[in-house]
């Protein structure tokens, strides 16, 4: 009885280890996929070539001198008037425009830098 027994156990062990477990099929198990885009660094935008303005100031007492030049610039008396304190606000807001560009610029290069550095870690062959 007792060598049935092993006879038995030594038989099962030998038909498991013969069948690989062929017979119990793995549930495949989902691996997820990373799929990186790589996004191309797009040139930056021409620079923009301003041409400043002349302003002039003008008060009582250069009021005569002031209309003659300009109507012999402009062939009459023709001139844009500003306010001083309009003058402060669209200089304020010049200033406003100048701080977003540059904080816009700040994060465009950061990104760049960013995938630049990416890109180079993906450029190294790996050690497999």
């Amino acid at each position: 009885m007792k060598a049935q027994k092993t006879l038995l156990i030594v038989l099962s062990a030998l038909l498991l280890t013969t069948s690989s477990c062929s017979w119990f099929k793995p549930k495949p198990v989902p691996v997820p996929v990373y799929i990186e885009s790589s996004i191309p660094i797009q040139e930056h935008p021409k620079p923009l070539s301003l041409i400043a303005p002349k302003l002039y100031v003008v008060s009582a007492k250069n009021l005569d001198e002031f209309l003659a030049s300009n109507e012999k610039r402009n062939g009459s008396i023709v001139f844009i008037a500003m306010d001083v304190k309009d003058y402060e606000i669209s200089a304020y807001n010049y200033a406003a425009i100048d701080r977003y560009t540059k904080q816009l610029l700040d994060i465009l290069n950061y990104y760049e830098t960013r995938i630049k550095e990416r890109e180079k870690l993906d450029d190294i062959p790996s050690s497999e």
